[in-house]
């Protein structure tokens, strides 16, 4: 490949999210509004109830799991903050080894791509390791520590918007007036 056709292939990526595991979700928001002035932050506790079609792997993703995740909006990209309850080593692990700090970065593709896409990359040898649906929004984590020195999540870009209300909270909310 040359540079020029590597440009355009860069150029095309979408890279929209950078993922921070979290060992207390809470403080860690607090600190980035605090130091970084960013949130407010929408957050979720996610569990095998709450998400649709979860890729179960033993010693990835258990069959009962539960973790929370927040998301706050930049201008280009999405800071994401997962912290891991009980399930899921996957994220248990990151979290034993490193602390809180980075753990993936987030590429999106189009909603018809989504699933050649995983094909493409399990054919590099970057399997799929834990993903689901959230309604219309699918993501899914590959197995690409050894070969990029970072987890890439995959996501079809689409918003959940059938998300139920009661779901969502708002942090934080005392200052969202």
């Amino acid at each position: 490949m040359g540079k020029e056709e590597l440009r355009a292939v860069s150029l095309s990526r979408n890279i929209c999210q950078i993922g921070i595991m979290c060992e207390d979700i809470y403080k860690t928001m607090e600190d980035i509004i605090q130091e970084y002035q960013i949130g407010p932050w929408d957050f979720y506790e996610h569990s095998e109830n709450t998400l649709q079609n979860p890729l179960i792997r033993q010693g990835i993703c258990e069959p009962h799991f539960k973790f929370y995740c927040a998301v706050a909006a930049t201008e280009n990209i999405q800071l994401e903050l997962i912290q891991p309850l009980y399930g899921i080593p996957f994220y248990s692990e990151h979290i034993k080894r490193h602390g809180t700090s980075l753990h993936h970065f987030k590429e999106k593709v189009p909603p018809e791509e989504f699933d050649a896409v995983l094909e493409e990359y399990a054919k590099k040898g970057m399997e799929p390791l834990f993903g689901a649906s959230l309604f219309e929004s699918k993501f899914c984590f590959l197995n690409s520590k050894e070969k990029l020195g970072f987890w890439l999540e995959i996501g079809n870009g689409q918003s959940p918007s059938s998300v139920p209300a009661e779901w969502k909270k708002v942090y934080p909310e005392d200052k969202m007036k």
